[in-house]
């Protein structure tokens, strides 16, 4: 797992964009391709927006707080941000659910 960190852009299906700032962000695809329960982990709380400038302008305003080793990303998601909220309350991933 890495532990570098970034500014991500989650382009979800739906012209519906989030913005976060994040470590370890390959755990949206561990342990084999998208796992709905860390997608859902990192992104339900960010900030959404309908306009990609807009969430450009977010992303690079967040750069400018904090030292980021990885920039500023896009991550292109198959779904869109319910569909995975949906898929997570179904088959939840018990690691990213523990807590609860």
């Amino acid at each position: 797992m890495s532990a570098d960190n970034g500014i991500y852009i989650g382009n979800f299906i739906g012209e519906e964009f989030r913005v976060i700032e994040a470590t370890a962000i390959d755990n949206l695809t561990y342990p084999a391709g998208e796992n709905a329960s860390a997608i859902v982990s990192y992104f339900k709380n960010s900030l959404i927006f309908d306009k990609i400038k807009n969430v450009f302008a977010k992303a690079y305003e967040l750069s400018q707080d904090d030292y980021t080793e990885y920039g500023i990303n896009v991550i292109y998601f198959s779904k869109s941000f319910a569909e995975y909220e949906k898929e997570d309350k179904e088959t939840p991933d018990p690691y990213w659910h523990e807590d609860e």
